[in-house]
């Protein structure tokens, strides 16, 4: 293309060089006939030089108008000059002065010259000056053009010669590597296999799940069934599957470059041409470790939503049950048989309470998801209470815990199910021969070294350390026993999720979780979490287990400040309802009680004046208790109310928030937890300087 446009330059510029010779030549020959005559009438004139002289100044002007022409002097033989013309930068044309303008004409690319003759003898000569630069500008402005075009056809050719190299090489590359681009983008694994096996191609998700560079797998045949895969044996198996079916999809447990394991859904595909033979195959793998977690927590809420609603049917059972036990102690004489079995009727209801109080705890914390402090050794303490039922007699459980509260921030209800998936492994270590189960915690705040692993407390943490005296994990074990989809048990006594949860409960919680065991001697479990706060300041949460009122037996349950106040009782549970009026009549009340807490609001909208104290239960039909309370208040705002729940109390005292001088009960309850509320309440009010007006006889 350059060889062609320097061409075309060389041409051209031949062209024009004559061209430009040619006009010169022609331009300065008719300036020397026009002015020939005109300098002729100046010597026969000599008298009338005036005429001659403007005459010839006209005809210089007119020649100078052309744009090659700067300059025209005539001067005689001699040198002497009859006149001139020059055209200055600005294009205005003067007389010719030699002192002013000869470095003008030093400066012309051309200069001409034609003698002027009169019959045959020489007078004098025409000079005329040119500048070549029009014709330069021109001769520029054509190559110019020359070049544009030459690069239009050049850049049409290539562009043809681009689309037929495109048609027949270059697009199958393009789409080639395209379709390598969408299967590296793709978040799924995705090997591709030549019809005996062989990989010949993997994404980069693959790498990332399983660590192997594609290196390590080019034509090599892939272990797909890896141990501790239930599928193991069956290998041969799917591949004959593939081999029959042109595909196979369904759920293993893979297996990492390092040897971790993670659960996985693999699907394998068979890839036919045009004439239904076996280009290649291709597996997709999709990592589903996080899947498996959400159905583990999934499974945790379910179970804790179910516990909560058992709880709450029991708690309802047993306040009959232990009410009335309480008032049979009362009533029976002491040291006799009857009085003897109805204490132990009120101790074994007590400790039901006591159970069904760990119930709710579990219940309420596996759906709690803020994060706040609470105490792990109260945690501890309660959690061993949960689960001891489960362990079979042989197993022993001890606890040596600090004085001092332990506060950690965190989710309890996850801290919780982080050492039920410890305690239960522990107990599945020991369950054949029996052993011990030793759990301590204390507060750290110095080096502390294990077997496993050393590192500097920075900050006080606290230790708790749990061991059994079970099988062991082999050594060469205890670094897989964390991962997804790992685990030594027997068929329905895992899925290989239950030390992964707890590792990743306790290392959101900024915490470690170590292990130390040998095969036949044990296994120790160490939490190492970060201790939080001032003890001073913490409030201790009402989710855990409150402890126990001792039985007094001895108790009087009169009490002057509840006589003869009017008392509305509402509980759609019979028995429930029964009891509760009992225990009032023995405070002196004047008890009305309803079935039905829609009849009971009609009633007190009716006659709010024969009513002083409100007692109803909060899980009613038709109308809940917090909806009575709020039709009560809106009549009487300054009544006294206690409401009595079979659900955590926490629960439901947020709707209750904008009422006062309310009091909760817990049930299953007893006499003195009714005769406190309503004392508490009473207390309440007289506080706000209402009088409380108790109705006479």
């Amino acid at each position: 293309m350059i060889s062609f446009i320097g061409i075309r330059f060389g041409y051209n510029w031949y062209d024009f060089h004559n061209e430009m010779n040619a006009k010169f030549e022609r331009i300065s020959s008719r300036i020397s006939a026009t002015v020939n005559p005109t300098i002729w009438d100046i010597y026969k004139k000599s008298f009338d030089r005036t005429y001659s002289e403007d005459i010839a100044t006209a005809i210089l002007d007119a020649e100078l108008q052309d744009p090659y022409l700067i300059a025209i002097k005539v001067y005689g033989n001699f040198g002497h000059l009859f006149m001139g013309k020059i055209k200055l930068a600005d294009g205005t044309i003067t007389d010719f002065q030699p002192d002013k303008h000869n470095s003008i004409l030093s400066a012309a690319d051309r200069k001409l010259k034609h003698p002027i003759k009169i019959d045959q003898m020489t007078i004098g000569n025409v000079e005329a000056y040119f500048t070549e630069k029009p014709l330069t500008e021109r001769l520029f402005k054509t190559l110019l053009l020359e070049i544009i075009q030459t690069i239009l056809v050049g850049f049409s050719v290539i562009l043809f010669l681009f689309y037929a190299l495109r048609i027949s090489l270059v697009k199958p590359l393009v789409a080639l590597q395209t379709a390598k681009h969408a299967i590296d983008s793709m978040s799924d694994g995705i090997v591709i296999f030549t019809p005996e096996g062989q990989v010949i191609e993997v994404n980069n998700a693959y790498i990332e799940q399983t660590g192997y560079a594609f290196h390590e797998v080019e034509q090599k045949k892939l272990n797909l069934f890896k141990r501790n895969n239930p599928l193991r044996d069956h290998g041969s198996d799917i591949w004959g599957k593939v081999e029959d079916n042109g595909h196979w999809a369904g759920e293993l447990g893979a297996e990492k470059k390092d040897g971790n394991h993670y659960p996985a859904m693999v699907s394998i595909t068979t890839v036919l041409d045009d004439q239904k033979q076996i280009i290649n195959r291709v597996m997709l793998i999709r990592d589903i470790t996080s899947d498996h977690t959400l159905q583990q927590s999934q499974r945790m809420e379910t179970v804790g939503a179910l516990a909560g609603g058992i709880a709450h049917d029991i708690n309802n059972v047993l306040t009959p049950i232990m009410g009335w036990a309480e008032v049979l102690t009362e009533e029976l004489q002491k040291n006799t048989t009857s009085h003897h079995g109805a204490v132990q009727i009120l101790k074994g209801a007590d400790r039901a309470k006591k159970m069904i109080d760990q119930i709710m705890n579990f219940s309420r914390m596996t759906n709690i998801k803020e994060l706040h402090d609470f105490d792990v050794k109260s945690l501890i303490l309660n959690t061993v209470k949960f689960i001891r039922p489960t362990f079979p007699a042989s197993i022993h459980i001890e606890t040596l815990l600090s004085d001092g509260d332990l506060i950690v921030n965190g989710d309890p209800g996850k801290t919780e199910q982080a050492l039920i998936n410890i305690f239960t492994n522990a107990m599945h270590a020991m369950e054949e021969h029996g052993g011990t189960l030793s759990i301590s915690a204390k507060i750290e705040s110095k080096y502390e070294e294990t077997k496993s692993t050393q590192f500097p407390l920075t900050v006080p943490k606290i230790h708790i350390v749990i061991s059994d005296t079970g099988h062991g994990i082999p050594k060469e074990m205890c670094d897989k026993i964390f991962e997804p989809y790992f685990t030594t048990k027997g068929s329905g006594k895992g899925n290989g999720f239950g030390l992964s949860t707890s590792l990743g409960i306790i290392t959101n919680m900024n915490g470690e979780l170590q292990v130390e065991s040998s095969l036949n001697q044990g296994a120790t479990f160490h939490i190492w979490l970060p201790y939080s706060g001032d003890v001073a300041e913490l409030k201790r949460s009402n989710h855990l287990a409150p402890k126990a009122e001792a039985i007094a037996e001895s108790e009087t349950y009169s009490c002057d400040e509840l006589i003869d106040v009017r008392v509305m009782l509402v509980d759609d549970e019979s028995d429930n309802l029964r009891l509760l009026e009992n225990m009032l009549d023995r405070f002196g009340c004047i008890t009305t009680s309803f079935h039905n807490p829609i009849e009971a609001a009609a009633i007190f909208e009716t006659h709010p004046d024969k009513f002083d104290f409100l007692i109803t239960d909060q899980s009613m039909p038709l109308l809940q208790g917090h909806e009575l309370v709020a039709q009560v208040k809106r009549i009487s705002p300054d009544i006294p109310v206690v409401i009595i729940s079979g659900h955590p109390l926490e629960d439901i005292k947020s709707k209750y928030e904008v009422h006062h001088g309310i009091q909760f009960i817990r049930k299953p309850f007893n006499i003195s937890e009714i005769k406190k509320s309503m004392r508490t309440s009473l207390e309440l009010m007289a506080a706000r300087n209402k009088p409380f007006n108790v109705a006479s006889n």
